[in-house]
């Protein structure tokens, strides 16, 4: 029998979901994509009919210097109907010709090689709804943002500026100044200064510390006039000016992220107050005691808690559970060995009671007593996830039934890894129902 004869009798049905799997391993290699879905192709006439004619294996585009202008418009008419992801990497890139893009497209790489793609990308930057870009220094950036202000974006409604060191006002607003508001902002701390007017409509900010303190002042003007702003993200982000603290509320924030690498200065957000907060992750280096005592007003309005520690004090992890008496999902993200162990342990010893929890995720293994013995604090029909391919999202799913403990093997959402858009569908889909039944859907019935 020949090698190949079993992969031919395999059902599309499968094979999709197999192809499917090792391109979402790939999808995020701006590397080896390319790579790895031509090699598929050449398994078997059956393999690459079902790959070219699968427009859900061409999202995303990586362009390097080896990538012709033919073979990305076969790529690009692949994926006409879908949102998609363009990958720019190396740093040598030309075109011999214009590409005509895609209704709804995201363009990523570094700013020196999106540089030498936007000459032959304007006649087709109307189409374009996503800009991430690595600046390397302003003068690159100013290059950048001299050919956008030749153009015009309708679409463009997200923002990423990552590795960004340049100073000076203005420096990011002239390129956007012609287009819709936006509504994501990803920008470093170093070059936040923008009219505020950019903020306006802004449904998500993301401030990542730069080489400087971000100024108290500077921040409470953008979140001023950010009115309708739904989530605040801070990484790794340092203060200064702390002696001109100004309360401010956020009366429509609904999820904050907080993440910092080493020791994180947590008086400014004393100053904050969020009483609509619903969603709080916690990552790196912020202390349990600190988020309890700042967090303490709305912990027992949050719905979902998540968490990201190398190192937690059992103690302190739970009491912030406990004082969250209304939480409906908790998830531990990695790294997580140590605050997983001390949810067990305080599970054990009986001092964790969740009675409202419907839903717990755990990113690593978990055994058959520590889901029991978790599963037991919490409220009647809690689900256990056990996420253990970080890649796939490949797991379990624990439920105690009638006859007692239950797996089964699931594939849960990885949402350190997939797209925005994707993770936010499945993250809310699990809560729409617990939502529309609490007292905030009617203050916030469009949020999920």
């Amino acid at each position: 029998m020949p090698p190949l004869a079993a992969i031919k009798r395999v059902p599309r049905d499968v094979l999709l979901e197999l192809l499917g799997a090792a391109y979402e391993a790939s999808e995020f290699d701006w590397v080896n994509t390319v790579d790895d879905r031509t090699l598929l192709c050449l398994v078997c006439k059956e393999w690459n009919d079902t790959i070219q004619s699968s427009a859900q294996f061409w999202r995303s585009v990586p362009i390097n210097g080896m990538t012709s202008s033919s073979f990305i418009e076969r790529q690009l008419g692949r994926s006409r109907q879908l949102d998609l992801n363009i990958f720019i990497h190396l740093t040598v890139f030309t075109l011999d010709r214009k590409l005509d893009l895609p209704s709804n497209c995201s363009l990523k790489g570094p700013v020196h090689i999106v540089r030498n793609l936007l000459p032959l990308l304007l006649p087709q930057i109307h189409r374009v709804a996503t800009i991430f870009v690595e600046c390397l220094n302003q003068t690159e950036w100013m290059h950048a943002i001299s050919v956008f202000r030749e153009s015009d974006a309708p679409r463009l409604r997200s923002l990423s500026v990552s590795h960004y060191s340049a100073t000076g006002p203005n420096v990011v607003l002239p390129a956007f100044v012609t287009t819709p508001p936006l509504s994501s902002l990803s920008i470093s701390t170093s070059g936040v200064w923008m009219d505020m007017a950019t903020y306006r409509e802004l449904k998500t900010l993301r401030l990542t510390g730069g080489t400087r303190s971000f100024a108290w002042s500077t921040f409470i003007s953008m979140v001023r006039a950010a009115s309708t702003l739904r989530c605040l993200q801070l990484v790794n982000v340092s203060w200064c000016e702390l002696d001109k603290f100004t309360h401010v509320d956020m009366d429509t924030v609904l999820e904050l992220h907080v993440t910092h690498r080493h020791w994180f200065d947590a008086r400014p957000l004393d100053h904050i107050h969020f009483p609509n907060l619903r969603i709080l992750r916690l990552s790196g280096a912020v202390k349990f005691h600190d988020a309890i005592l700042i967090f303490s007003d709305f912990l027992p309005h949050l719905h979902r808690l998540e968490l990201a520690f190398a190192e937690c004090n059992q103690t302190s992890l739970n009491k912030l559970i406990v004082a969250a008496a209304n939480l409906f999902e908790l998830h531990i993200l990695p790294p997580c060995t140590a605050a997983w162990k001390c949810i067990v342990q305080s599970a054990l010893e009986g001092t964790l009671q969740i009675p409202h929890l419907r839903s717990i995720t755990v990113h690593g293994s978990v055994t058959e007593d520590q889901a029991l013995s978790v599963l037991g604090c919490a409220g009647s029909g809690c689900v256990l996830h056990e996420v253990t391919d970080q890649v796939t999202s490949r797991g379990a799913r624990w439920v105690i039934g009638g006859k007692g403990l239950v797996k089964e093997n699931e594939r849960v959402c990885n949402m350190d890894t997939a797209s925005e858009g994707t993770w936010k569908t499945q993250m809310y889909a699990s809560s729409r129902k617990m939502w529309k039944e609490s007292s905030d859907y009617a203050h916030f019935p469009h949020y999920l």
